[in-house]
């Protein structure tokens, strides 16, 4: 397969074949253009949505468009246009210097060292307008003879057209894709998370279907609009959904859905495994895409680390998620079962009242038990400890061990 390289920052183009080679496009180019340019040349029709042009074959532009807006913790809001000569920018908050405190940018050596000499008073005028509240509103800069964009040229004698005509270009420009520079943050939030909720993205569906080589085909789709798709096949490395996927015997496709914003979905889960054999004594069993599962937290619905189905890690993990402090702490202690009667006295059981005390009181599954009893009893004692552990809000099984003897 060929590919093309773009340095996007520079507008560098390689042709896999090197045409065009050395030669140098004088064109005004957008990081708006580059989509659409890739689209053209992978043979994919640009969408209609898409505001930028291909800059290798399209027309060129008469103007490029800029905008700033937050910067991490910092906003602002200022808007440029620029075309062959000139540069116009319009300050949407004069009052706010252009540097302020930001945490990331200030990391850097040359940034620590302007902040130094700024509060030394020790820049330049050019230096220190960065610096400077209030910012002008307008500011326009000839490019043919100030590249450095230096002397401001807004207000002065005989650049009003240009002024002018720069100022209507960011205007229409504005208009025609929808400025939402003005919107206040928590309104535009509220526009797309109801109620200030954050959306959860649906969990994809499946569609399965069987061939002659034994295989499964698997179509995944979401009814989320503009989500995007993720799988796996058993403990595999997830991959972006692109087209129908096919699974063998005994094996697992998990999927899952986000939409940018989103909390991502929950996940699908798709087995050619035959159905795990379970036992219940406290909690029922549920059934989901024809298999049966323990409803370990009583619930009545599949969650992940309930699905037999799922790699271990990530069962374990979803667990862990659900668990309060105080039961990941009874998970690290290991307990005692007495018997049910005094120390070096013939014992028919464990003491289960006792267990159940320090099973719901203390969070705790893992034991040893002090009792010696016939082979079916302690089965059957092991047994009722396994029940008291499967009422627990989480259902957690017990483990019980013993020293050989």
């Amino acid at each position: 397969m060929k590919l093309v390289h773009f340095q996007i920052v520079g507008d560098i183009v390689r042709f896999p074949d090197g045409r065009g080679a050395t030669s140098v496009r004088e064109n005004l180019v957008s990081f708006v253009d580059l989509a659409p340019t890739i689209l053209r040349l992978a043979g994919v029709e640009v969408p209609s949505f898409m505001q930028g042009r291909d800059f290798l074959e399209g027309e060129s532009r008469e103007f490029v468009y800029a905008s700033r807006d937050r910067m991490d913790e910092v906003l602002d809001r200022q808007r440029s246009v620029r075309d062959e000569q000139y540069r116009y920018v319009r300050n949407y908050m004069p009052e706010l210097a252009y540097f302020r405190p930001l945490q990331f940018r200030d990391m850097f050596p040359i940034m620590k060292d302007l902040w130094a000499e700024s509060s030394n008073t020790n820049l330049t005028e050019e230096q220190n307008f960065y610096f400077t509240a209030p910012r002008p509103t307008e500011e326009l800069y000839d490019l043919s003879e100030d590249p450095d964009e230096v002397n401001n040229l807004a207000g002065q004698p005989g650049h009003e057209k240009a002024l002018v005509r720069m100022r209507n270009a960011l205007e229409r420009w504005q208009d025609d894709v929808g400025d939402w520079g003005n919107v206040p943050e928590t309104e535009m939030v509220g526009q797309m998370w109801p109620g200030l909720e954050q959306p959860v993205t649906s969990e994809p569906q499946a569609e399965q279907e069987s061939n002659s080589e034994g295989l499964v085909r698997v179509t995944l789709s979401s009814v989320t609009e503009g989500a995007s798709i993720g799988y796996r096949i058993d403990e595999g490395t997830w991959q972006l959904y692109t087209g129908p996927v096919s699974i063998g015997t005994d094996q697992t496709l998990q999927a899952k859905a986000i939409r940018y914003g989103y909390k991502e979905s929950a996940i699908t889960t798709v087995s050619t495994k035959d159905q795990a054999e379970l036992s219940t004594r406290e909690v029922a069993l549920i059934g989901v895409d024809g298999f049966e599962f323990r409803d370990l937290n009583k619930n009545g619905t599949l969650d992940p680390y309930e699905d037999w189905r799922s790699p271990a890690g990530e069962r374990a993990a979803d667990l862990l998620g659900r668990m309060t402090l105080e039961e990941k702490v009874g998970q690290i202690a290991h307990g005692n079962i007495w018997p049910n009667a005094p120390f070096g006295a013939p014992a028919t059981g464990y003491d289960l009242e006792a267990a159940e005390e320090v099973m719901s009181g203390g969070h705790i599954t893992a034991f040893i038990p002090f009792a010696t009893l016939n082979f079916l009893t302690f089965v059957e004692q092991n047994n009722a400890i396994q029940e008291m552990a499967e009422r627990g809000r989480l259902g957690i099984p017990a483990t019980i061990s013993a020293d050989p003897f």
